[in-house]
């Protein structure tokens, strides 16, 4: 069997972390990804990237150049950034990975996420020369159409927040979600999101 997945060149989201590089928005358990890898992510930038595989052990690497568009770490044009993600289930409702950068900002990531039943954890670690932070982020169905969703958060400077709320199905096309963040050193927000499905 060819190991090779697929090749693709051109502009995208490099693939650091778990839930940054498969964030999207219909798909989100809360309003907006962890500030533990939003911290640590360039948005867009052009290169290629080669998805494989050994086993089940999968794995992604890339090569982007430095002129990143968006995300939180600042364009560097006459740099290259180096990419490698690697992902491995381990057993039934067991999935971890690790996360790795090479640029003029190196970072280092370790997800783990475990399932069983409708209780789903999520765990993510991500390291640079400068932060250490990390996040748990649990999920459960209450009903076929109620989750409850909790994310804990420690982050850089020791802030530690907390996102809490439920993600109603409205319908086949509607999901409500309605978050409350605490945190110990930004005022409490409370926020809301209607997404449509067709």
């Amino acid at each position: 069997m060819d190991p090779i997945d697929a090749v693709r060149f051109g502009r995208s989201v490099p693939k650091f972390s778990h839930e940054f590089s498969t964030y999207r928005i219909d798909k989100a358990p809360l309003i907006g990804y962890s500030a533990v890898v939003g911290d640590t992510s360039s948005a867009r930038a052009n290169g290629v990237e080669v998805g494989s595989h050994i086993g089940a052990l999968q794995m992604i690497g890339g090569a982007f150049t430095g002129s990143r568009v968006g995300g939180d770490i600042p364009e560097h044009p006459i740099g290259v950034d180096l990419y490698l993600r690697l992902r491995r289930p381990f057993g039934p409702g067991l999935t971890a990975g690790t996360s790795h950068r090479w640029a003029d900002k190196d970072a280092l990531g370790v997800d783990v996420i475990a399932k069983r039943g409708d209780l789903q954890l999520t765990g993510e670690y991500v390291r640079t020369e400068t932060t250490s932070e990390w996040y748990v982020l649990g999920e459960q169905a209450l009903t076929r159409s109620i989750r409850a969703v909790a994310r804990f958060e420690h982050l850089e400077e020791n802030e530690d927040r907390w996102t809490v709320g439920p993600t109603l199905g409205l319908n086949d096309h509607l999901e409500l979600k309605v978050n409350a963040v605490f945190s110990d050193e930004k005022p409490d927000r409370l926020l809301g999101q209607l997404t449509a499905r067709w």
